[in-house]
């Protein structure tokens, strides 16, 4: 069985997870969106899922005990994503694409699940400044379930936040994940183009400077825009957060184009 599969550790992400299916419905595609949910989630949010048609997988473990001890207030967030690792060990599965709950897809996908594992996107690489970068983020990555894989990325974890702690670095699972693929930059054939996994913050840049598009069929299509960082799009409620969005969009005005789409969705998911 095929599928594409999400994580749920913050109840926060909850309506992320609704448009991100919706976003999958839309461009038509072939397999399921599945979320796993944390040990911490309560059974009421498992149910509103699968109310939802979103079939979810239930963890009993925990990679990280006590995350809250990982990262500052400021990347606390990242915390939550270290169950992210268990998804090797969903045998179940023939191939997944993993997907970020912060993500809305804009084209069919369904193509990924024919890459190799730990396909995914050096996202970014092209922004000014950028050039450096040579890990791939983890917030779209292809994979076959692996037991051995699942064990020895979880043996790492500990390991690897040690490490970031005493040099002071936040950290996330996508560090562990590209500790343990360390040379996967050399491997071209793992690297996706950068339209599958687009930051939101940069979309103006790719589009005015780097030949994509958010329509025409002509140019590089932006297939996935993620949006990362601490506002995300269903979590805007106060007047400071509708002005940091305003001021965004106005340094980056594809973004508003992308975000009316997604809080259209958005509308429709919330009914």
């Amino acid at each position: 069985m095929k599928a594409y599969i999400t994580l749920l550790s913050n109840e926060s992400y909850l309506e992320g997870i609704l448009v991100l299916n919706e976003s999958l419905k839309r461009v038509n595609a072939e397999y399921p969106l599945y979320c796993m949910l944390s040990k911490n989630m309560d059974t009421q949010t498992e149910d509103y899922l699968e109310e939802k048609g979103i079939k979810c997988i239930r963890f009993n473990k925990s990679v990280i005990e006590n995350r809250e001890d990982v990262n500052s207030d400021y990347f606390s967030y990242w915390n939550y994503t270290f169950d992210k690792l268990l998804i090797w060990g969903l045998t179940q599965f023939e191939k997944l694409v993993y997907l970020d709950s912060d993500m809305i897809v804009l084209k069919n996908i369904d193509s990924l699940f024919e890459n190799k594992p730990f396909t995914a996107v050096c996202a970014g690489r092209s922004f000014p400044g950028n050039e450096s970068w040579i890990e791939l983020n983890a917030g779209l990555i292809v994979l076959t379930p692996n037991k051995q894989i699942e064990r020895e990325l979880i043996e790492m974890a500990p390991k690897v936040i040690a490490e970031y702690k005493e040099q002071n670095k936040a950290l996330g699972d996508q560090d562990i994940i590209n500790r343990y693929i360390a040379n996967w930059f050399n491997q071209k054939q793992l690297i996706l183009d950068e339209g599958y996994n687009m930051l939101a913050p940069y979309l103006s840049h790719y589009v005015k400077k780097e030949g994509y598009s958010l329509s025409s069929e002509q140019k590089k299509p932006i297939y996935v825009v993620h949006f990362t960082g601490n506002y995300k799009p269903w979590n805007i409620k106060s007047i400071n957060d509708y002005l940091h969005i305003l001021k965004r969009i106005y340094i980056n005005p594809y973004l508003g184009v992308v975000l009316y789409n997604y809080w259209g969705l958005l509308k429709k998911v919330r009914r």
